[in-house]
């Protein structure tokens, strides 16, 4: 990891490689795995982090405990002797916290720390995902063209599993006999009832604007009614 750090026994020429191969992280957000240092004095390596900005750290040359867990029980920025081993420390605004690309091996004996969770979609997110999706400007305010692109992608969609046809009857087929007469095509009447005019209505509609021609209105028909209608 320090490959091309000449001297990292010394404090200003590993802060120096630090600050050049490494990015700089904020101080509450240090973690374990990460490296701090502060002046030109001292660096070391965070083992465990603790509650707030409280850390266990890894070092040498400063008083240290033998353990992590005696380090736990201490007081922060105290120790018990002289060598390498682990401090509790208060990460604070004079250290300088670097974050190196530590890479997992199988070897390791604990895993490398899990990414912060994506923050939680809020009722306006899951709005604008929608107004996307029905192809309308994102605003995550609904309101008159976000509801009538909606009613249309509804309308389409169940008019694919049903589709009208001669013989049905009630206000879906009023509203495909209203579109008719919109987009310029005579149905026979504005009753709710597919009869033979509005047959041939819709065969006449088709062959402007549909790939098929087969008198039933299915979805390409209806939204294709929609967009003629619209106009």
């Amino acid at each position: 990891m320090f490959t091309g750090c000449t001297n990292p026994a010394y404090v200003p020429t590993f802060k120096d490689f630090c600050r050049k191969h490494f990015p700089v992280v904020p101080g509450g957000e240090a973690r374990e795995g990460d490296l701090v240092a502060y002046s030109d004095q001292h660096v070391f390596a965070i083992k465990k982090r603790l509650s707030g900005s409280t850390v266990i750290t890894f070092e040498g040359n400063t008083t240290v405990y033998k353990t992590i867990a005696e380090a736990e029980k201490s007081a922060a920025g105290t120790g018990a002797y002289e060598g390498i081993g682990y401090k509790k420390r208060t990460i604070t605004a004079a250290f300088t916290v670097y974050r190196p690309p530590y890479a997992a091996s199988a070897g390791d004996k604990e895993p490398p720390p899990a990414p912060a969770p994506e923050p939680e979609k809020t009722r306006e997110d899951y709005v604008k995902d929608w107004q996307r999706w029905l192809g309308v400007d994102p605003d995550g305010q609904p309101g008159d063209e976000t509801m009538a692109a909606n009613m249309k992608r509804m309308f389409v969609s169940l008019i694919k599993a049903h589709p009208a046809k001669a013989g049905d009857k009630g206000d879906y087929v009023k509203c495909i006999q209203g579109m008719l007469y919109a987009a310029g095509y005579d149905p026979g009447g504005l009753d709710g009832v597919f009869g033979a005019g509005m047959k041939k209505a819709v065969e006449a509609f088709q062959r402007d604007h549909c790939s098929d021609v087969d008198g039933v209105s299915g979805s390409e028909t209806v939204a294709a009614l929609i967009a003629e209608a619209s106009k």
